[in-house]
Order: structure tokens, then C-alpha cells, then sequence
């Protein structure tokens, strides 16, 4: 039978409310307690939904995993399309927005404390890179994205060493890389 409307809105209410406390306290301090006050509901009500604090922070997880997928439809980045889908997520890694980044941010927190928690999110990484070395950009896409993911990573942790317009100048060259496989020879 599947969930009303009403029990999926108030899970997504329950999970804003994490949300919330995590960027406030940071996921290590996150409690059941604190996401039921936040919420404004009993914490029977969230363990309704969410029966240990493991379970909330998979479906966060699960959340922030949803959020970039639907953004990477939306900038019709396709995985498996030639050429121009290293570039793509390059774009895509590194023009998140401030929402996306302190979620991020909280996904790092949680897996330093539950690195099991990362294995949905190693699948996905996994079959990215695997369809960017099977096209015409090979390890060149690899290799850019990996730049990417070290970037994304630092600038998360707050230790990004790139003021905004060498930023943009890297994230170009990058790119570049990351095409270079792909363009027809000069001949």
C-alpha cells in the first residue's frame, strides 16, 4: 500500500527540521531530541518515522542523494552520452548553491562517524566514473573529476585555496581536460 501524501510531508518536515539542526550544531551533536523540538512534534512522532538516529541520517542521505540527481536531470547531464558529460558534471560539482553545500557538508560530518552510511553514495560515484571512462574522453574525464571531487571536498571542509576568480580559471581548465578526447583531429 503506498504512503499517503500526508506521511510523506511530514517526513520531508521531519527531515527540513534535521536539516536544520544539523547545520545549526553540526551532525555529531545532531539528537532524536533536538529534531523533535525543532519539528515541534513528540519524539515518539519522529521515531515513528524514524527509529534511531542511524535511520535519520540515511534518509538524509538519501535526501541529498535525491537533491543532485534531480539537479543532474535538470542540467540534462547524461552519464552515458558522449563528450560533453565530464563537463557537465564538472558544472554541476561545482555550482551547487549554499543549500546543497551545507548539506554536503553535514554528509561529511555523518560518515566520519558511520562510513557504512557512504555506500549508496560509493554505488552511484562508482557508476559515474565508470561511464565516464567508457566514453571518447576516457581517463582524461577521470582524472578531471577527480580534481573536481578533491575541490568540492576541500571547499566543504573550509579549506577551499581558490579565491573565486582562479576558481572559476581552474574549473575551465579542468573542463578542458576533460574534453580534450573528444574533439575530432586537426588534420
Amino acid at each position: 500500500m503506498p504512503k499517503s501524501r500526508h506521511v510523506d510531508n511530514k517526513r520531508d518536515a521531519l527531515l527540513d527540521a534535521a536539516e536544520r539542526v544539523a547545520i545549526r550544531l553540526g551532525a555529531a551533536h545532531l539528537t532524536l531530541d533536538a529534531v523533535a523540538k525543532e519539528a515541534k512534534v513528540g519524539k515518539g512522532g519522529l521515531i515513528y518515522h524514524f527509529p534511531s538516529k542511524k535511520a535519520l541520517f540515511e534518509a538524509m542521505l538519501a535526501r541529498v542523494m535525491d537533491i543532485y540527481s534531480q539537479r543532474a536531470q535538470a542540467n540534462k547531464i547524461n552519464p552515458s552520452k558522449e563528450g560533453d558529460s565530464a563537463q557537465a558534471y564538472i558544472r554541476h560539482l561545482t555550482s551547487v548553491g549554499k543549500r546543497l553545500e551545507q548539506l554536503s557538508t553535514i554528509i561529511i560530518s555523518i560518515a566520519v562517524n558511520d562510513p557504512e552510511l557512504l555506500q549508496p553514495l560509493q554505488k552511484r560515484t562508482e557508476a559515474i566514473y565508470e561511464n565516464l571512462a567508457q566514453n571518447k574522453t576516457g581517463d582524461r574525464a577521470v582524472v578531471a573529476m577527480l580534481a573536481v571531487h578533491g575541490l568540492f571536498l576541500m571547499e566543504r571542509l573550509g579549506i577551499g585555496p581558490l579565491k573565486k576568480k582562479r576558481r572559476a580559471q581552474i574549473i575551465q581548465a579542468l573542463c578542458e581536460v576533460a574534453s580534450e578526447g573528444s574533439r575530432p583531429e586537426k588534420g
